[in-house]
């Protein structure tokens, strides 16, 4: 179907199927006049071949965005084959190898790659040997390591080097011994941050929350649960660490567990004003609707018809924009 000229499919998921030749499907990616944009094999075996020939294919295809290989039980022979492939690929943007046998080399030739979406969770990087220069140099925005035995100098290391806006380290054995490396480390790029679920206590969460406060750390999400992963009890936020991320200018989102009620509405509260204050603003400097970003005119529309309580003030020049959505339907 897929190699008929008149296949118009841009999706493909075969997850869980037990596909058995992995290598015949890659050559799906290699027809020239193929349109598909995502493709999700996940939970099935990939062997070394047909991680090969995924590799191979990968290098010429032009079209697909998505790759979706989480739990094919690849080790890093296969995934260097389809990290190498995709060093030369130009079309790729968002890649999921979670679950897999991969180790810190397979991160380090991802590195090389165009991929701007990595999420490599439930993998192995007990000592992320090179990352930091491979990162430093990638094009990765978004980072997920979640679970990937991440020790405090390795998390040093990727967060130094990480330029990217979204990092997940949560689940690690991250410890309040190397909070201050790895807050220092933070760069002026990162906006969100994970680092919940690992055994930090609140001398190590109050670390990053200072460091949250500075002029040049732009961080606005940010998560620390705490706890040790795997268990279900978790260190609560004290009071005097809540205050501080209550009191943060920048926060629109944060995930943890505070000591009372009291300290929670505070977050909420401010990050909700901080949200309302950054949309007024980007609502504002336009002189036209037309000329706001559409995901910013999105936003602010949703705001307004499904949540008439978050208190999101809207120019009287976006009505009309409002009302074109309503007439044709889209709401």
């Amino acid at each position: 179907i897929f190699m008929s000229p008149t296949c118009l499919a841009s999706r493909l998921n075969i997850s869980s199927t037990h596909f058995p030749d992995v290598a015949k499907l890659s050559v799906i990616l290699t027809i020239p006049a193929t349109i598909l944009t995502k493709l999700d094999l996940s939970e099935n075996l990939i062997c070394e071949d047909g991680a090969k020939a995924l590799g191979k294919a990968l290098e010429t295809n032009t079209s697909l965005e998505e790759l979706n290989l989480n739990n094919c039980k690849l080790e890093d022979t296969g995934g260097c084959a389809i990290a190498n492939g995709l060093r030369k690929n130009t079309s790729l943007i968002a890649l999921n190898l979670t679950n897999n046998k991969l180790g810190p080399i397979v991160l380090f030739i991802l590195c090389e790659s165009g991929v701007q979406k990595l999420d490599f969770s439930w993998n192995e990087l007990p000592s992320p040997v090179h990352v930091k220069k491979a990162l430093a140099e990638s094009s990765l925005d978004e980072l997920c390591l979640y679970a990937c035995d991440i020790d405090t100098r390795g998390a040093v290391d990727i967060v130094s080097g990480f330029k990217g806006k979204v990092l997940n380290i949560a689940a690690n054995e991250i410890t309040d011994d190397g909070a201050i490396d790895i807050a220092t480390a933070i760069g002026s790029n990162m906006n969100e941050l994970d680092i919940s679920n690992n055994p930090l206590s609140n001398l190590g969460v109050e670390t990053f929350a200072r460091k949250m406060l500075e002029p040049e750390c732009h961080i606005t999400n940010f998560s620390a649960t705490g706890g040790i992963p795997g268990l279900d009890s978790y260190s609560p936020i004290s009071n005097g660490v809540g205050k501080i991320i209550a009191e943060n200018p920048k926060l629109e989102n944060v995930v943890g567990y505070f000591d009372n009620q009291e300290i929670t509405h505070q977050v909420a509260q401010n990050c909700q004003k901080n949200l309302n204050i950054r949309m007024n603003t980007y609502l504002n400097i336009w002189s036209s609707c037309y000329e706001i970003p559409e995901y910013v005119q999105m936003i602010g529309i949703t705001m307004y018809l499904l949540m008439p309580e978050f208190k999101v003030k809207l120019p009287m020049r976006l009505i009309p924009y409002i009302m074109s959505f309503k007439t044709y339907g889209a709401w």
